[in-house]
This record gives structure tokens, C-alpha cells and sequence, in this order.
């Protein structure tokens, strides 16, 4: 997997859903030093907080973990 480009992609939908990352850290319940964590490649997501991200900003987990994305 490629840290990187889930990262990207969580800020990405993130910022289009109008979240900040205490938003998104809150519906994930964890704190948003984590997330910012996972979205600068910095942390590595478990792959069910790859899931609760994933339900947080109503996307699938294909969409965060592929590189071409459809915004």
C-alpha cells in the first residue's frame, strides 16, 4: 500500500466533505494529531481505521486507496 496516496486522498475528501481533521478525528474517535499523522504518510493507518475514515467521508476504501480518483 501506498501511504502517500491514502493520505492524500483522506485530506482530499476530507476538504471536499468541509471537515477539519478535529472533525474527521471525532467521527473516527481518535485524535486529530492521528489523522494528520496518517495524511502526511507519517502514521500508518490499521486497516480498520482505514474503514472508519472510509464511512466518515462516505467514500469507499478503493476510493482511498487508489491513486486515480474521481473528486
Amino acid at each position: 500500500m501506498d501511504y502517500v496516496i491514502i493520505g492524500k486522498n483522506i485530506r482530499r475528501y476530507r476538504l471536499l466533505k468541509g471537515l477539519r481533521q478535529e472533525d474527521l478525528a471525532e467521527d473516527c474517535e481518535c485524535s486529530n494529531s492521528h489523522i494528520g499523522q496518517i495524511e502526511n504518510a507519517r502514521g500508518i493507518p490499521s486497516l480498520e481505521m482505514i474503514v472508519k475514515i472510509a464511512n466518515a467521508l462516505s467514500v469507499t476504501v478503493d476510493q482511498l486507496l487508489r491513486e486515480n480518483y474521481a473528486a
